[in-house]
C-alpha cells in the first residue's frame, strides 16, 4: 500500500479521472485502516503510532526504505522485511548472523539505566546488513557490547568499594576499640586477638582496593552480588587475622619464628605486632590456609613396621 503522503499530493489539472479516483480510494482505505487500528503488515504501513503485526505500538521508526523498515516497538528493535517474499528471504538470512550479538546487547541493557543509544546501534547494524555491509554491522554491535561491559564494570567497582570500604572501617574501629579496652583491663591475650582481627579487616580492604585498581576482581552492576562478595572478603580477612594470631601464639606452626611480643604477651609493642600480623593475614588471603597446610605436611609420619613373619616350622 502506498504512503498517504504520496497519495494525497496536489492533483494536477488534466490527470486521468480514473487514476484520480483510484488515489482517492486508496487514501480512504488507508484512513479507515488507521481509524480501525489495523496492524501494519507492509513496509508502507509502518509509521510512528501505528500497530505492528504483533499488535504492539510503533514508538519510533529508525529507517524506512522501499523494501524494508526498522522501527522500535515495546522496547525492541524490529525489522519489517520486504513485502516481496523473494526479497524477504535473503534479508532474513543476512540479518540472522546478527541475532546472537543483538540478543546479548539487548540482555545487557534490559531493565538497566545504561547511558548511550544502544537500540540505535542495533537498528543501524540491521540497516548496514540489509545494505550489504555485514562486517561493519558486526563491528558496530561488538563495540556497543564493549561499551556496555565497560560501563557495567565501572558501576560494579563503585558499588563494590562503597560497601566494602565502610564495612571494613567499621569492623576495624570496633575491634580496635574493644581490643584496646581489653589490654587496658590486663586481658592481653584477648586484646591482641581482637587487634589482629582488626588488622585483618584493614588488610582485606587494601587487598580489595588493589584488586579493583588492577581489574583483577570480577565485578558486575549487580549490587547485591557485589555487596555479598565484598562483605565476604572483609569477613575472611577479619577471621584470618585472629586465626593467624592464634596459630603464632600457640605454636601450631613450629617452623615459624615467634615475635617476642607474641611469645611474652607483654611489652610496649604488643598492639603494633598484633596489628601487623592481622594485616598480613587479611591482605594475603592464602597466608593462613597455606600455613595450616604446611603445618600438616611437616608433621612427622609414624612409620608402620610390617607384621613379624610367622615362625618357621621344622618338619
Amino acid at each position: 500500500m502506498e504512503d498517504v503522503s504520496v497519495l494525497s499530493h496536489d492533483l494536477v489539472e488534466g490527470d486521468d479521472p480514473h487514476r484520480v479516483e483510484e488515489r482517492h480510494e486508496a487514501v480512504r482505505r488507508l484512513h479507515l485502516e488507521e481509524e480501525s487500528g489495523a496492524p501494519a503488515t507492509t513496509v508502507a504501513q509502518v509509521r510512528k503510532g501505528a500497530m505492528d503485526s504483533r499488535g504492539e505500538p510503533i514508538e519510533k521508526v529508525y529507517f524506512k526504505r522501499s523494501d524494508y523498515a526498522i522501527y522500535l516497538s515495546a522496547g525492541d528493535v524490529v525489522i519489517q522485511y520486504s513485502d516481496d517474499e523473494e526479497k524477504a528471504k535473503p534479508q532474513i538470512d543476512a540479518t540472522a548472523q546478527l541475532i546472537p550479538l543483538r540478543d546479548r546487547l539487548r540482555f545487557m541493557i534490559k531493565g538497566r539505566r545504561v547511558p548511550g543509544c544502544y537500540r540505535g546501534h542495533i537498528a543501524d547494524a540491521f540497516r548496514l546488513t540489509l545494505e550489504g555491509k555485514s562486517l561493519l554491522a558486526e563491528e558496530s554491535l561488538t563495540c556497543a557490547i564493549g561499551d556496555v561491559l565497560s560501563y557495567k564494570a565501572r558501576v560494579g567497582r563503585t558499588s563494590y568499594l562503597s560497601f566494602a570500604g565502610p564495612l571494613a572501617l567499621g569492623v576495624c574501629l570496633a575491634l580496635l576499640a574493644i581490643g584496646a579496652f581489653a589490654i587496658g583491663q590486663d586481658q592481653v591475650d584477648v586484646g591482641r586477638l581482637l587487634l589482629a582481627a582488626s588488622g585483618g579487616a584493614m588488610g582485606a580492604l587494601l587487598s580489595i582496593a588493589i584488586a579493583l585498581r588492577t581489574r583483577t576482581v570480577a565485578v558486575d552492576d549487580d549490587t547485591r552480588a557485589n555487596w555479598l562478595d565484598g562483605g565476604l572478603r572483609v569477613f575472611i580477612g577479619t577471621i584470618s587475622g585472629g586465626a593467624l594470631m592464634l596459630v603464632l601464639a600457640t605454636g601450631v606452626v613450629a617452623s615459624i619464628g615467634m615475635p617476642t611480643a607474641v611469645k611474652e604477651g607483654a611489652g610496649d609493642n604488643v598492639w603494633q605486632v598484633a596489628l601487623i600480623i592481622g594485616f598480613a593475614a587479611g591482605f594475603f588471603e592464602r597466608l593462613v590456609p597455606d600455613l595450616l597446610a604446611k603445618s600438616l605436611d611437616s608433621k612427622p609420619k609414624v612409620a608402620v613396621s610390617p607384621p613379624p613373619a610367622p615362625p618357621a616350622t621344622v618338619p
